[in-house]
């Protein structure tokens, strides 16, 4: 009996340490894409740039480029340049 319980007790650690991962995971998921959300409804709004950039073409081009050079960065990246499209704002310049 007091194995059984053990071996349950590990399971259930074991359990929680994964799921506790993923939610991690998806915390930080949800913030990054709030954000791009966020800076997309400000730019539409016609809202001034609120960072050291010159305007927001420099920023969303600094931002991708810096989502490009982490670990799913490139999914982030595009989904960044959609939600811009979708809301009907202009292609990033050079």
């Amino acid at each position: 009996m007091e194995g059984r319980y053990i071996l349950l007790v590990r399971i259930l650690i074991v359990g929680c340490l994964s799921s506790c991962g993923m939610n991690q995971s998806a915390r930080h998921e949800n913030y990054i894409i709030q954000s791009i959300v966020e800076d997309v409804n400000e730019e539409s709004k016609g809202a001034p740039h609120y960072t050291s950039h010159a305007d927001w073409n420099a920023y969303w081009r600094w931002r991708v480029r810096n989502m490009r050079t982490t670990p799913d960065g490139e999914r982030y990246a595009r989904m960044a340049i959609e939600m811009r499209r979708s809301a009907g704002l202009p292609e990033l310049r050079k």
